[in-house]
């Protein structure tokens, strides 16, 4: 997901998109950052059962 990020934010990769694509990006990254980090919660409170 970091990887997703850095090439939004990348000069060339960014430039590709249109203006008005870039929130929505941005919009979506974010949430699938959160949804990583509840996914990671869920898993340690698996864990210890």
């Amino acid at each position: 997901m970091t990887l997703l990020a850095d090439l939004l934010e990348d000069g060339d990769m960014a430039s590709s998109l249109p203006q008005t694509v870039r929130p929505m990006f941005k919009l979506m990254i974010d949430l699938l950052a959160e949804l990583d980090e509840q996914i990671a919660t869920l898993n340690r409170e698996i864990w210890r059962g």
